[in-house]
């Protein structure tokens, strides 16, 4: 009898053990991609067949992943084409379906000879010289 009760112990015993580690296995690669998205740099994490919280949070860690993977690529592709408020504005999602009608000012200027002058300029001296003639074009 005493020998039965000490190999279901034992088994007991084993089996926790092996749960214990899967558990602090999964819970130990989310830390440490947790520490690595804290440097910006995106990995997800591998899936325990656990059927529980553990596998739970890793898809949920995996899909928060994804999704700052793409903010940040909508960000540096649109941060490209438009000023970093309006960027801003977008992933807020303050977009109304339809559009917004706002009051803008546009100025349109004709520099004698800038054609000729900037298809021989690159990008960086091209700015350059439309902001040193009027300051206020550059955004602040």
């Amino acid at each position: 009898m005493l020998g039965l009760l000490l190999l279901v112990a034992s088994v007991s015993i084993l089996l926790s053990a092996r749960v214990a580690s899967a558990m602090s296995r999964g819970i130990r690669h989310i830390i440490e991609a947790y520490k690595k998205l804290s440097e910006q740099i995106y990995v997800s994490v591998p899936i325990p067949k656990t059927r529980d919280e553990i596998e739970l949070l890793a898809v949920g860690f995996n899909s928060m992943v994804e999704g700052l993977k793409e903010r940040d690529k909508l960000r540096t592709t649109m941060g490209k084409y438009m000023t970093a408020s309006v960027l801003e504005h977008l992933l807020r999602g303050e977009v109304e379906l339809g559009g917004k009608t706002i009051r803008v000012t546009v100025l349109f200027s004709d520099i004698r000879s800038f054609t000729t002058l900037s298809e021989n300029m690159d990008a960086q001296r091209w700015w350059g010289c439309s902001t040193s003639t009027s300051p206020r074009w550059s955004p602040s």
